[in-house]
């Protein structure tokens, strides 16, 4: 059983630009090439797991692109355009507009958020009965609001201090959430199972189910690999180092096409 909300992604490989973190991080020098055969083992392992891949091109413009969850949430009947908050990454929006448009993707109606809203897709997490947005550094209230106005699932707001409120949780199906509670207070998601990652492993609070009961993981986080399996997960570890030096995650290299949307 395909216990995962979606079936189809977008991905962008990184181009050459992407060799160093946005100008305000302080970290070790990204190795490009690297980055680039981890971007490929983690294609293939959508691929191993049944999803059907749409790999749009580099840019060199944007180095950041690679990060295809922000731009927008896309969806089988409606797609929502987001409107990025950070200087660098702006223009990524219309970029992934044209990018599907070119391949006739998506079927469903485009929505785009307006200014002063300010919406990423790393603060919106999907689950089987509604949506959690968080109210982050990158997504504000009125990008929120216009987004509740049109989603056909209803909408929970959580106030987040982080970049995005995906630092801190993601869905495992099944009313489930896995998360960092040092990040995110529990009490926020009633109704749904929590699964809780050591503090020391918060950044491991971001996966991506993609089936089957199969969870990717960031590699090195046995704790949290340990406590998956426990629980009836098959846990795929995927070494994404060069993407979490400029802030990236799991689900951050991919833009799901959501059943439900």
């Amino acid at each position: 059983m395909k216990d995962r909300s979606f079936d189809k992604v977008f991905v962008r490989p990184p181009g050459n630009s992407f060799s160093r973190p946005e100008p305000h991080l302080v970290c070790n020098k990204i190795n490009l090439n690297l980055a680039k055969e981890q971007h490929e083992e983690y294609v293939s392992v959508l691929k191993e797991c049944g999803i059907d891949v749409v790999r749009l091109p580099p840019n060199e413009q944007f180095p950041n692109s690679v990060f295809m969850q922000d731009p927008a949430v896309i969806g089988i009947a409606m797609t929502f355009i987001g409107r990025l908050r950070h200087a660098v990454r702006k223009g990524e929006e219309r970029l992934l507009v044209m990018d599907m448009l070119d391949r006739n993707e998506p079927k469903g109606k485009l929505r785009r958020i307006k200014s002063p809203g300010t919406f990423e897709g790393g603060d919106i997490m999907v689950t089987d009965k509604m949506i959690f947005a968080g109210n982050s550094k990158r997504t504000n209230r009125k990008g929120i609001d216009q987004f509740s106005k049109h989603s056909p699932l209803p909408i929970t707001t959580i106030k987040t201090p982080l970049m995005h409120l995906q630092c801190a949780c993601s869905y495992l199906g099944d009313g489930r959430i896995i998360m960092a509670p040092d990040l995110i207070d529990p009490n926020l998601f009633v109704g749904f199972k929590s699964v809780f990652v050591p503090e020391c492993d918060s950044y491991s609070a971001n996966v991506l189910g993609v089936g089957d009961s199969k969870v990717m993981i960031p590699s090195g986080f046995p704790k949290t690999k340990a406590k998956l399996k426990e629980i009836g997960y098959k846990p795929i570890e995927v070494n994404i180092s060069e993407f979490r030096k400029d802030l990236g995650s799991m689900t951050c290299l991919c833009a799901p096409v959501f059943n439900d949307l």
